[in-house]
């Protein structure tokens, strides 16, 4: 097992970024936070040298969005095992069967307090962010 975690955060908001950075700090894991706040940084950040072991992805991003950096993560075979958790204030059943269909692994609803995001970030960091079953949809969309 790796000793620390490598997680890319793609995130335009700065307040959000915080609290996430907040967030993991709060966690029992040794961790390397890389951020990216638009989609376009997000994309050169993965082919130039940035190898994390999991990406949380907002969906709206300027430059490039959520959905358009997905589908370009997912056909980069150097990412094909790496987890994409997106994280979006968006519930929309549209954008959680268009992230599905684009290959994430799980699609999260931005918490409206912070000790719900340390549970949901944990939550991801303990599955390691995978989602054993992959054909339920039920099962994607993690609620809190």
């Amino acid at each position: 097992m790796k000793d620390c975690l490598n997680i890319l955060l793609a995130e335009d908001d700065l307040d959000d970024s915080f609290l996430f950075r907040e967030a993991i700090t709060r966690l029992p894991y040794l961790t390397n936070l890389h951020l990216a706040n638009d989609g376009e940084l997000l994309l050169e950040m993965l082919l130039a040298h940035v190898s994390p072991d999991i990406i949380f992805l907002d969906l709206n991003m300027p430059k490039k969005d959520g959905y358009m950096c997905l589908q370009e993560i997912r056909a980069m075979n150097k990412l094909d095992h790496v987890p994409v958790i997106v994280l979006s204030t968006s519930l929309h059943e549209q954008s959680v069967q268009r992230a599905f269909a684009g290959g994430a692994d799980r699609y999260i609803q931005k918490p409206d307090n912070f000790a719900d995001l340390i549970r949901v970030v944990e939550f991801c960091l303990q599955q390691k962010g995978r989602n054993p079953d992959k054909s339920s949809i039920e099962k994607f969309l993690l609620t809190i």
